[in-house]
């Protein structure tokens, strides 16, 4: 009813690329980089987001491409009731492999080599 002899108002509005979030409406994905040995181990991680920064657990194990939520942390929008929401923060994790490690580093991870037992990689089915 706010347009032209009673008519409706229409406001067309275009987002501009931001450069670290992608936007998947109302929800956010952002590619996080973790060193490899977060991803074995775990660790408690920050990150910065719309509203300030968030704590978060990652979990031992997380392999590349896993993806974490932190719920609420996307944009915010009205409802069909008109209550205030906000979507969510879709974390898809993306592995930091170095590419010069000191002569320590190269002697702990030869060790962690000759300890593993697992033997030769076998290739998985993708769905």
């Amino acid at each position: 009813g706010e347009g032209e002899y009673g008519g409706n108002l229409y406001i067309e509005v275009e987002l501009k690329p931001h450069p670290h979030y992608e936007i998947k409406w109302p929800n956010l994905e952002i590619e996080l980089p973790i060193k490899f040995y977060q991803a074995i181990l775990g660790d408690n991680l920050e990150i910065d987001t719309l509203k300030g920064s968030a704590f978060f657990k990652l979990d031992p194990g997380a392999e590349y491409g896993d993806t974490v939520t932190l719920r609420g942390y996307g944009l915010r929008y009205l409802d069909d009731a008109g209550n205030l929401q906000y979507g969510d923060l879709v974390i898809k994790l993306i592995m930091n492999t170095p590419k010069r490690i000191t002569k320590e580093q190269r002697e702990i991870l030869e060790s962690y080599k000759a300890l593993d037992k697992t033997g030769k990689p076998r290739p998985r089915r993708t769905n």
